[in-house]
């Protein structure tokens, strides 16, 4: 099965943990089940940005 589109999830500032996306891909995946849609057509990625600013953000 092909993947027809891409969802790029990026989290907010202060400390994340790695899994931060993972009860927001449940719901949307459960949510597009839901509407008939096959969710295994759309690829997540998280972006785990936290570790390169959580220095200068304590800092601050």
């Amino acid at each position: 099965m092909s993947v027809e589109m891409g969802v790029l999830i990026l989290h907010g500032m202060g400390s994340q943990e790695n899994n931060f996306a993972e009860p927001l891909i449940r719901e949307l995946q459960h949510k597009i089940k839901k509407k008939g849609y096959d969710p295994d057509k759309i690829a997540f990625r998280p972006v785990h940005w936290a570790p390169v600013l959580i220095g200068k953000e304590e800092d601050l």
